[in-house]
Formats: structure tokens, sequence, C-alpha cells
């Protein structure tokens, strides 16, 4: 069993990746709550995924001049998308264990040190995540909080309908996220085909039952996530998991109703079935 002599001593990397439309304000915020956790990462990697705008780069600057032992930056010359941009970051993590961070969320200040306690009493687990509170403007006032299911097999049962983890919140072991084959190509959906690409690998798995970050959305996102576009690459996800065998011929047909219904839905609509049924 992996233990450690103390949690502060157990170095681990954040995971980051902004691009050209990213809030200023927002990023600045996101980093500051990785730098106020009660146990600091050994390197922030940040990927520029592509040429910001200089709002971008002057909070680029500035959290390099406060943090200059911990900011590493991974510049692209053109933006590549958000699968492609964690796998070349993940390249340049020096750790074992990777913490992802949205740039425009917020790391609640006891996070890492409640996940390093899993890795610590738990040397089997591969990835480890939590719950989040959602807001929209004020993160004093939450709309919603997205629980998810604790153990290996609730995750790999929960995850053949609905993403079992919450992106933002996940600590994992870099080995064993490459080793099957790390971040891809899959827009709005690169963790979700991780997720099942480590299911199927048997990974071990587990998720906090407590709230690790505090995450913005609204109506952009909830519009980002319509459109047949959106429903075509959720189709081709499911096509994987059941080419796969990971779900039966009914579970297939079911769960794209669903999906189709709620991306050709209005927006009300949409985010009702969202929170009720899309969500966990």
């Amino acid at each position: 069993m992996e233990i450690f002599n103390s949690i502060n001593e157990k170095k681990f990397s954040v995971l980051m990746s902004v691009y050209k439309n990213e809030n200023p304000e927002f990023f600045c915020q996101a980093v500051e709550s990785v730098m106020n956790n009660t146990v600091r990462p050994a390197e922030i990697v940040i990927v520029k995924d592509g040429k910001l705008p200089q709002r971008l780069e002057n909070v680029c600057n500035k959290i390099l001049t406060q943090y200059p032992r911990y900011i590493h930056f991974v510049p692209l010359k053109k933006n590549v998308g958000l699968g492609i941009a964690l796998q070349r970051g993940l390249l340049e993590c020096h750790y074992d264990l990777v913490a992802r961070m949205d740039t425009d969320d917020i790391a609640k200040p006891y996070r890492f040190e409640k996940q390093l306690k899993v890795f610590a009493h738990e040397a089997s687990v591969d990835v480890c995540g939590g719950w989040i509170e959602e807001f929209s403007v004020d993160v004093e006032k939450i709309d919603n909080i997205r629980k998810v299911p604790e153990t290996t097999k609730e995750i790999y049962n929960f995850a053949k309908k609905r993403n079992p983890f919450n992106h933002m919140t996940v600590m994992f072991r870099k080995e064993a996220v490459i080793k099957v084959g790390s971040y891809q190509h899959f827009p709005l959906l690169e963790d979700y085909y991780l997720w099942f690409r480590m299911i199927i690998n048997k990974c071990r798995m587990y998720n906090i039952q407590e709230i690790l970050c505090s995450v913005r959305t609204g109506k952009s996102m909830i519009a980002r996530r319509g459109g047949l576009s959106y429903f075509k690459n959720e189709k081709k996800l499911y096509d994987c998991f059941y080419k796969q065998g990971y779900i039966s011929a009914g579970e297939y047909i079911t769960t794209l109703t669903e999906r189709f219904i709620a991306r050709i839905a209005p927006k009300e609509v949409r985010a009702l079935m969202y929170r009720l049924f899309l969500r966990g």
C-alpha cells in the first residue's frame, strides 16, 4: 500500500488548458483557488491552446510573476481542441498524480488534501473525483449539486448512461491514463471517452462524496449541449460502448432516444432534462 509520511510531501501536478475565449477574471480566480488549497501542487501545467488575446496573456504574465516556481506554460501554435491540448499537457506533467482543473471554476480549499488521502490509503485507485456545486453568477447562490457515484462498481454502472465523473474535480494516475491512450479528440466528450476506455481496461475508480469544486454553468452551457452535431458526437460515443459490449442493444436504444430528445428540445426544456435526467 502506498503511504505518504505527510500529505504535504506528496508532489502532484495540476493540468489546465486555456484558449482565446476564456474569461480573464475567471481564469485568474481558478488559478488562485488552486494556490489557496491546503495542499499546493508542485506545478501547474497550463496549455495555451492556440494564440491568446492580450487580455489573457496579461493574466498569464501575472500568475507567472506571482508563482514562478509553479507555473509551466505549454504553448501550441494553433488551437487543437481540449482533448489534444490535454494530451500534450499531460506529457509535460512531471508527477504521477495529476489533478484536472478548468480555467473558469473554483476549487474548494480542501480539494487536493482530500484526494491525496484517497490515493495514500487506496493504492489501487487510478482516478478520484467528487461532487460539484453549480452556479450561474454568484458563487454564494448555488443552482444545483451534481452528485456522482462512489465506488468502482457503481461508477461502472452509472457510466453506461451518464458521465460518472465531474471532469474538473478528477485527480488521476498519469501512467493509468496514458496506458489507455490518454486524452483524445472527441469534442465536448473528451473526458467521458477517457473514462470509458479506463473502465474497459478495469481501472479502479472512486468519487469522494463531497463537493470539490464550484462550477459556472448557465445558459451558455445548455446552448453548447444542444443541436444535432452534439447528438452525433454522443452517438459516436455510445456506438463505442455498444461495439465493446459495455451496453446492451436495449440500453443503447433507450439512451440514444433520451439524448436525441434532449438535444433537439428548446433550451428551457433541455435545461430541465439536463438537471433531472442527464446530469446524474
